[in-house]
C-alpha cells in the first residue's frame, strides 16, 4: 500500500491591517503614549487612549501622527486625565500643567504638534527632583514656593542643550501666565528667568553671486532649483513650502493655500514667480547689483 505524501502548504503572509479610513499602517508603527490599536471581527483597526489607572477609554479616529489623529489625541489627553485625581495635590506644579492642559483656550488653539511638544516639554519637569539625589520632586512642588529660583533650577538642568532650556522656560512662562489670570497661581516666577545664550551667529545669507552659482548647477525643472526659488522668492516658512504644488496655482496669476497653522495664504502674480519659473511658466530675473539677499 502506497502513502501519498502530503502537501506541503505554503504560510499565508499577511500584511498590516488596514484602518477604517482605507489606509494600510507603515509597519513597524509606533503610537502616541497611551494609545492601543483594537482589531474589531470585521478586521478594522480602532485607535484607543487610555490614560493610566483610569478604565475610561477614548476612541480615536484617523491616521496615526497626522494633524487631526493628533488634535483628537490631545483632547483625549486632556478629558481623561483628572483635575484632582489620585496622585494630583491641588495647589502643586503638576496640578497647575494639567488645568493648563485641559483649560487654557491659547494652548488648546496651538496646532496639534505643538501642543504635543509643549506638552512633552512641561511633562518632562514633573519627574526633575528638587535637590539631586532628593526623593521629592517637581511634580508635587507647591506653587506658593515656585519662585525664580525654583524655575531657574529646571532651567539649568538643561544647561548642556541651551535651546532645551528656553524652550522649557518659555513654556512654564505660558502656564504661569495662564494660572496668574485665573487666580490659580500667585505670580509668574518664570518670567523672571532668562533665556540663555545659545552663542549662535545665525545662518549664512547667501549672496547674488552664490545664488547664481546654485541656478548654474541646478538648472529649471530639476527639484533643488524648484525648492531654493521656492524658498527665495515666496517668503514662506519651511513647513508651508514643502506642501505647495501646482493644485494652489490659481489662473496662473495667484498662489493660494492653507498654513500649517490654520491661515489662509495668497501670494499675488509678483510673488509667485518663483513657483510658475520652476514650472516652466515664467523666468524671474534677479536684481543686476546687490551687496545681498
Amino acid at each position: 500500500m502506497k502513502h501519498c505524501p502530503k502537501k506541503l502548504t505554503k504560510p499565508v503572509k499577511t500584511g498590516p491591517l488596514p484602518y477604517e479610513d482605507g489606509s494600510v499602517p507603515d509597519m513597524p508603527r509606533r503610537l502616541p503614549a497611551g494609545c492601543y490599536e483594537d482589531t474589531d471581527r470585521h478586521g478594522n483597526v480602532r485607535i484607543y487612549y487610555r490614560a493610566k489607572g483610569t478604565p475610561k477609554k477614548t476612541r480615536i479616529r484617523g491616521v496615526p501622527w497626522t494633524s487631526s489623529f493628533m488634535a483628537a489625541y490631545e483632547t483625549a489627553k486632556g478629558e481623561a486625565v483628572p483635575i484632582q485625581g489620585k496622585g494630583i495635590t491641588p495647589g502643586t506644579w503638576r496640578w497647575l500643567c494639567v488645568r493648563y492642559f485641559g483649560e487654557c483656550a491659547e494652548y488648546k488653539r496651538l496646532d496639534a504638534r505643538t501642543q504635543h511638544v509643549r506638552r512633552q516639554i512641561l511633562e518632562a519637569t514633573f519627574d526633575e527632583p528638587i535637590a539631586p539625589g532628593s526623593s521629592r520632586f517637581f511634580r508635587d512642588f507647591p506653587l506658593s514656593r515656585m519662585t525664580a529660583d525654583a524655575v531657574e533650577v529646571l532651567r539649568d538642568r538643561k544647561i548642556n542643550t541651551p535651546e532645551s532650556a528656553n524652550a522649557r522656560i518659555k513654556a512654564m512662562r505660558q502656564v504661569f501666565k495662564f494660572g496668574v489670570k485665573k487666580k490659580l497661581a500667585p505670580n509668574n516666577p518664570a518670567r523672571d528667568v532668562e533665556y540663555f545664550r545659545s552663542g549662535s551667529e545665525g545662518f549664512h545669507t547667501w549672496t547674488l553671486d552664490e545664488v547664481r552659482q546654485f541656478e548654474e548647477r541646478h538648472p529649471i525643472g530639476t527639484k533643488a532649483r524648484l525648492a531654493m526659488a521656492l524658498m527665495l522668492f515666496s517668503g514662506q516658512r519651511r513647513s508651508d513650502i514643502i506642501r505647495l504644488g501646482k493644485q494652489h496655482a490659481k489662473d496662473g496669476k495667484h498662489l493660494t493655500f492653507t498654513h500649517i497653522r490654520g491661515a489662509i495664504g495668497s501670494l499675488n502674480g509678483s510673488l509667485c514667480q518663483s513657483f510658475r519659473c520652476c514650472s516652466g511658466l515664467l523666468t524671474p530675473r534677479l536684481p543686476a547689483t546687490s551687496p545681498s539677499l
